[in-house]
């Protein structure tokens, strides 16, 4: 899916979705989310909690910011903190294919955008499909998700709506 049907789709599910329009919701049980990959692996973010998905601007370094945060962009005249998904999920290296995409997320009002290797979709994750989240694993990354879901056979990982923003916290 490309990123302009991916943004279209956003668009959409936040209006039937918005908290102000109850007639408008979505008819359906569960969440609607977006699908992105970090190092091969699935993971998934209720779409509520995205404002936009944008390619990768110009980053700015902040010296001595932590080790998750990439720096800094301007979108449209806002300052904008770029974390690192792979950092903040201990993995190794940095998102810069070309399938590269920010994920501007809502942090309680404040935007943050997350370097994501790519969005592959929107998805509906029905809340009876949903299994409990992994009980072993490296923390905090473990406590941070949700659960997980089989996607066309492949495991993803639901993570709370502040999975990533508070892990680089």
């Amino acid at each position: 899916m490309s990123s302009d049907a991916v943004y279209r789709a956003m668009l959409d599910a936040r209006v039937l979705l918005d908290a102000d329009h109850p007639g408008k919701q979505a008819p359906v049980h569960g969440e609607r989310c977006i699908a992105f990959r970090v190092s091969g692996e699935c993971y998934l973010i209720e779409i509520v909690t995205v404002r936009e998905v944008i390619s990768p601007p110009a980053i700015v370094a902040v010296p001595g910011a932590s080790a998750e945060v990439l720096g800094v962009i301007n979108l449209r005249g806002s300052v904008v903190s770029v974390i690192n998904a792979r950092r903040v999920l201990g993995l190794p290296g940095k998102a810069d294919g070309p399938g590269a995409r920010m994920l501007v997320l809502d942090d309680d009002g404040d935007a943050i955008a997350v370097l994501v290797d790519s969005v592959e979709d929107i998805v509906h994750v029905n809340g009876e499909a949903l299994d409990p989240a992994p009980a072993a694993g490296v923390e905090p990354t473990v406590s941070q998700v949700r659960g997980t879901v089989t996607l066309g056979g492949e495991i993803a990982f639901l993570l709370h709506r502040s999975g990533l923003t508070q892990l680089a916290a």
